[in-house]
């Protein structure tokens, strides 16, 4: 299977499917730090190296 990336706005990396790579350094936050803010609100993420996340989508 093959995968194709798109850059958007602002570092956000996305994969045509249901995983979204998020690229940390824009905010200004390592992934662990915005892991933890985002876990406070309920929000499950996977840190993907030192500036990178990755959330996959349910629908």
């Amino acid at each position: 299977m093959t995968f194709h990336y798109n850059q958007l706005p602002d570092g956000l990396f996305c994969l045509l499917a249901n995983r979204i790579i998020l690229d940390t350094r824009p905010l200004g936050k390592t992934a662990a730090e915005l892991s933890i803010r985002l876990a406070e609100q309920g929000v499950r993420v996977s840190q993907f190296g030192d500036y990178k996340i990755r959330m996959v989508t349910h629908h």
